[in-house]
């Protein structure tokens, strides 16, 4: 038997054995997943600040393919070609839950990117992940979220995806945290801790604030957010952070 204890990766897992672990079934699993990204409906129930879907009128340039023997012969020669594995977005992939039903039917392994107002059934989608987006934590995620297709503005967008998904093992917050959202951050991890959900987490800082500010501001906001890192361990969460810019 080998000594783990000596291996590369364990040690930069700070030789955390439960993470090594989970370390070596992902590592098995993803020698056979071959994935493809599909936008299967230009509909969605909200307009969140910025959309690039919306902001760029690509909901006016395409066109939904509806026919469910369409679909599924096209999904049939994704599988034909290696494709093995779905990230499913929109648009809002759970208004359509019968154009998920052929994707469950045809792929092994199905995640959907969703806002959450919606749940996506537990019948038929048992093995599916759900990619929960939320922006900013706190009220900042109504502020750039909770909008509806008509304009106007509504509350508990985030609430609403909790309850929608509370104690479900499908469901996986991605967090974008942003300089103004540091402080929201311990309370949001906490209420998805407490729903028994999972989370990753990403920092975004605005390209317009990266380019105008010196760099000790740069390094407060980081500092900032790697101070608040601490929540995800007392909270017991699995999570992966990164550093993006828009």
């Amino acid at each position: 038997m080998k000594d783990v204890t000596k291996n590369a990766i364990f040690k930069r897992l700070n030789g955390d054995f439960e993470y090594y672990a989970r370390y070596q079934r992902i590592k098995q699993i993803s020698s056979r997943v071959r994935v493809s990204e599909y936008l299967i409906t230009t509909a969605c129930n909200i307009r969140c600040k910025g959309c690039w879907f919306f902001e760029y009128d690509f909901d006016k340039r395409t066109k939904d393919l509806s026919k469910k023997d369409e679909i599924k012969k096209f999904l049939i020669s994704e599988r034909n070609r290696g494709i093995n594995t779905s990230l499913i977005i929109g648009g809002e992939p759970t208004l359509h839950p019968k154009r998920l039903e052929l994707f469950a039917e045809i792929m092994e392994f199905n995640s959907i990117s969703t806002n959450g107002l919606k749940a996506l059934p537990k019948e038929g989608f048992k093995d599916f992940s759900v990619l929960i987006s939320l922006f900013g934590g706190g009220s900042l995620d109504d502020d750039l979220r909770a909008i509806k297709p008509n304009g106007n503005s509504f509350s508990g967008l985030f609430e609403t995806a909790l309850k929608n998904y509370k104690y479900d093992p499908r469901a996986h917050f991605i967090f974008a945290v942003t300089e103004d959202g540091i402080a929201h951050i311990e309370e949001t991890v906490r209420k998805i801790s407490e729903n028994g959900n999972t989370v990753s987490v990403n920092f975004i800082v605005s390209m317009v604030r990266a380019i105008h500010s010196g760099p000790s501001t740069k390094k407060d906001y980081l500092m900032k957010f790697c101070e608040s890192g601490s929540c995800f361990q007392r909270h017991s969460l699995a999570t992966l952070t990164t550093l993006k810019l828009w």
